[in-house]
């Protein structure tokens, strides 16, 4: 699954971030990696961008950007 498919309220474990280079490297550095647990906060009207919390910070992400993260999502037992 990927990033740009959670809902709100839904959250995820990140399997792999797929990102060109450069973007790849500004996703670690705000703390998205292998692993990493997310949840999808809020999305735009458009659906265009979307809130995420990552570790301790709230980060807004295009689509596009957020499709090239594949994640796994959790589910509540």
């Amino acid at each position: 699954m990927l990033l740009s498919m959670l809902k709100p309220g839904e959250c995820a474990n990140v399997v792999n971030v797929a990102a060109e280079p450069a973007m790849s490297q500004r996703l670690s550095a705000l703390g998205l990696a292998k692993g990493t647990p997310v949840a999808c906060l809020h999305k735009s009207l458009s659906g265009n961008i979307c809130a995420y919390q990552i570790r301790d910070a709230v980060i807004a992400m295009r689509r596009e950007t957020a499709a090239s993260v594949a994640v796994d999502i959790r589910r509540n037992i």
